[in-house]
């Protein structure tokens, strides 16, 4: 057996489990499958573990590992065999190329929705941070509206729109940075938490779709256009007159520039999928 073959799969073989890899990779990892009892065992516990949490409370049952090539191959491939549970189970081809069909159950679901609630709540929370950020920084440079005042305008749904008014007069004497901590508090954390309701909503609908890899950068970029979409044109207005905010909610994609507005939002979608498909890569690891 070439050892370095052997390192080189062993690193794929839940990759190829889980049909991730490209065509080229898949045949040398098969093709190794068939000479190497432990890369096969692995790969048939990573399977059996997949199907025994989409099929909770139907019994799994162990397959045979493939036959040995050697005694000590024998004796160790043995040991396990006298382990496992004695019945007929499908050769070892099958059960990688077979297309397992099960139904999720409620708590299976709900055990994949759970995690995914919590990082969609929390990378939304980052990638709102990433849209603040960028709307800060256009606001003092080519905007010329203060640094803070994006998120006076996001607390003026709640106070009076006075401190947001001052920013802006103060950035065009020269004051970009202009600070109240109160109003500018509010904002970013209503901001966040906007981000964090966002950011659960698509990751629960990334893991229901099993979004993974570019798949899920992309869906987050598309994600954050039709956030733009829904908050430009139904969430803020309503927000303004359940609030009676003023005219500088309900048109507050108007008042930013929709270009801005647009760019604040793609960049939020995109920090959200690269945080998610980012966190699959690390625990693949």
């Amino acid at each position: 057996m070439n050892l370095l073959v052997h390192r080189r799969v062993r690193a794929m073989v839940d990759a190829y489990v889980d049909g991730e890899l490209e065509v080229r990779d898949a045949r040398v990892v098969r093709a190794h499958l068939r000479d190497c009892w432990w890369c096969s065992a692995d790969a048939q516990t990573h399977r059996l573990v997949r199907a025994s949490l989409r099929r909770r409370g139907t019994l799994v049952v162990l397959p045979v590992v493939p036959r040995a090539r050697s005694g000590s191959d024998a004796r160790r491939i043995g040991f396990r065999q006298r382990t496992a549970t004695a019945v007929l189970v499908p050769d070892l081809e099958d059960l990688m190329t077979a297309n397992i069909s099960t139904r999720a159950t409620p708590a299976g679901a709900a055990t994949r929705i759970g995690p995914a609630v919590l990082r969609g709540a929390l990378f939304g929370m980052a990638g709102s941070l990433v849209m603040a950020a960028f709307a800060m920084m256009a606001a003092a440079t080519y905007q010329h509206v203060g640094f803070f005042t994006p998120l006076y305008h996001i607390a003026s749904t709640f106070v009076s729109p006075s401190t947001l008014m001052a920013s802006m007069q103060e950035a065009m004497a020269g004051h970009v940075y202009y600070l109240v901590a109160g109003p500018a508090v509010l904002g970013a954390v209503v901001h966040m938490m906007i981000g964090a309701m966002y950011g659960l909503v698509f990751a629960v609908a990334a893991t229901l779709a099993r979004l993974r890899g570019a798949a899920l950068v992309a869906g987050g970029v598309l994600w954050g256009a039709m956030v733009f979409l829904v908050s430009s044109f139904v969430v803020l207005p309503v927000a303004a007159r359940l609030f009676g905010s003023g005219d500088q909610i309900a048109h507050m994609a108007a008042t930013v520039g929709y270009g801005t507005f647009l760019a604040e939002h793609l960049l939020y979608g995109l920090a959200l999928g690269l945080l998610l498909a980012s966190r699959r890569l690390l625990a693949r690891r």
